[in-house]
């Protein structure tokens, strides 16, 4: 890439997203990644930043997001309460 380009990525620090997480380290984007297991994650992916946090956590997710161009989110198949990026957007709790 010719640009710095930063993706948020949540949902994203199990093994079934590492592809994409490598890919986009091939493409030279800056990530930002949400993770309730920070210590693990930042271990698994060094070169990224660690937000420590949840997806269903509005805060999580506001402070991950902030400032970057895109979101790469990946949510399990399952009912909630209410949804992340909603929460977000309501400024409300999940």
């Amino acid at each position: 890439m010719s640009s710095p380009f930063t993706v948020a990525a949540i949902g994203c620090s199990g093994h079934v997203t590492q592809p994409f997480i490598e890919g986009f380290v091939d493409l030279g984007v800056t990530l930002r990644i949400l993770a309730r297991r920070s210590e693990e994650v930042r271990k698994k992916y060094p070169h990224a930043e660690i937000i420590g946090g949840s997806m269903m956590d509005a805060g999580g997710v506001e402070r991950v997001a902030k400032g970057v161009d895109a979101v790469f989110l990946v949510t399990p198949m399952r009912s909630a309460p209410i949804h992340p990026i909603d929460a977000l957007r309501l400024g409300q709790p999940t």
